[in-house]
């Protein structure tokens, strides 16, 4: 009598689970029958039930159902025609969700310890790679919608994709083959989280973009925004300013908002050191000797230096405009500075020059003078030409320039222009 009620009692157990399993050929049934949906529901109903015992054949059949219905939309995006993108997003994130549990359930020991069979890895593997892009046009879709936030969620479901479990066998090598579309996607989320001034969301992601050569120098220039909105860091804004410098061929904007921190604090010798480390990196850049020359210029006020060091920028890139200008500026400042140092005994004085002596001296400061402006002319004359609408950026000087060599006509030129500049 007890053997047969033991038998009776496993019978019912074999029953109960059969009841809970056969949803799995129900499922199948239905799907057969085109009725995914259905089939989705009757699955879902035996997810909590604890008599389910067969969970990655279930969430994997499940993750077929979401992709069937999940189908029809991607197909009107390939087509370009209006989908729901709602229903969209909804059965892509159910078949994500349903075959990494399906590659869980493999992958996890019962009671026992024993690890069930891995019948469904190939499958959920597949399914699970095929995901990657769709979160990315997840992303895009909402993004054109005005939803910021869910595109940004989408962009990083793709993003984070090869950390899942099931794709642990392939990660490597899935990272190097989407490397560009890995680093665009981190893009648009640095994007979209600058536009709503979450500068620690851009920190997180600002980094990930910079293997997008041309995006790079929009990349630091969030990067340092947040940098300064977040941890107000100085020295994480310098060198993500140095590493900008040495990273970015369009770096003249970095070079002078480093040569303004180092200015602001009056560190000649942090200047110095880093202009110093920039040449030793890349010796045969215009930007790095243009670096040089500025910290020159105006630190260390060492004009000759930084006359040197600008001939050398120019030597690679004779129009570099900048370069052009300061190189004025470096004849232009030594004047002002012997002016203001007492160099000068008798030029710019208000009072008579007296006696044979004194007027030779004075005159050979004029022309030392003169001098200067001479060399800087062409320089300034050259910023001209290469920027005509600029006129903020020469007229001033080559008025300066013009009034010290006696060109009274081409000095009042320059005072109308700056005058007509200031009224625009």
């Amino acid at each position: 009598m007890k053997k047969i009620f033991t038998m009776a009692v496993l019978a019912a157990s074999t029953l109960c689970g059969f009841a809970q399993n056969s949803v799995i050929y129900k499922a199948e049934t239905l799907m057969g029958e085109n009725k995914s949906a259905e089939a989705l529901t009757l699955l879902q109903s035996s997810f909590d039930n604890p008599k389910t015992t067969k969970f990655n054949e279930i969430y994997n059949m499940a993750g077929r159902c979401a992709a069937q219905l999940f189908n029809p939309e991607l197909m009107k995006a390939a087509q370009n025609q209006p989908l729901d993108t709602a229903t969209f997003i909804n059965r892509l994130g159910q078949m994500y969700d349903y075959y990494s549990k399906s590659y869980m359930a493999e992958h996890t020991p019962n009671e026992k310890g024993k690890m069930p069979k891995a019948k469904f890895d190939a499958d959920n593997t597949r399914m699970l790679l095929g995901c990657q892009d769709y979160f990315f046009y997840a992303g895009v879709f909402l993004n054109q919608n005005g939803d910021k936030v869910g595109a940004r969620e989408m962009f990083g479901k793709h993003l984070n994709l090869p950390n899942n479990p099931a794709l642990a066998g392939v990660k490597d090598s899935l990272l190097q083959a989407k490397a560009e579309s890995y680093a665009t996607t981190a893009y648009y989320m640095t994007i979209l989280s600058y536009e709503q001034k979450k500068w620690q969301e851009v920190l997180e992601t600002v980094d990930g973009g910079f293997a997008l050569p041309q995006q790079k120098r929009d990349l630091y220039l969030m990067k340092l925004q947040a940098i300064m909105e977040t941890t107000h860091d100085t020295t994480a804004y310098v060198n993500c300013l140095k590493q900008a410098i040495t990273d970015v061929e369009d770096n003249i904007g970095f070079m002078e908002s480093l040569i303004s921190v180092y200015y602001n604090n009056n560190d000649v010798a942090g200047a110095e050191a880093t202009a110093a480390d920039i040449i030793a990196k890349r010796p045969d850049s215009k930007s790095a000797w243009y670096m040089k020359g500025c910290v020159d210029l105006n630190l260390k006020r060492d004009y000759p230096a930084a006359r040197e060091a600008f001939e050398k920028c120019l030597g690679y890139d004779a129009n570099f405009l900048e370069a052009n200008a300061n190189m004025a500026y470096a004849y232009m400042n030594e004047v002002v500075t012997k002016r203001q140092d007492g160099v000068y005994k008798y030029a710019g004085k208000t009072t008579k020059v007296i006696g044979q002596k004194a007027v030779d001296q004075y005159n050979k400061e004029i022309a030392e003078i003169k001098g200067y402006y001479e060399k800087a002319l062409p320089f300034m004359e050259k910023v001209r030409q290469l920027a005509p609408d600029r006129s903020k950026m020469w007229a001033s000087a080559l008025q300066q320039i013009y009034f010290n060599l006696g060109r009274k006509a081409e000095a009042n030129q320059m005072d109308e222009i700056m005058s007509r500049s200031a009224h625009q």
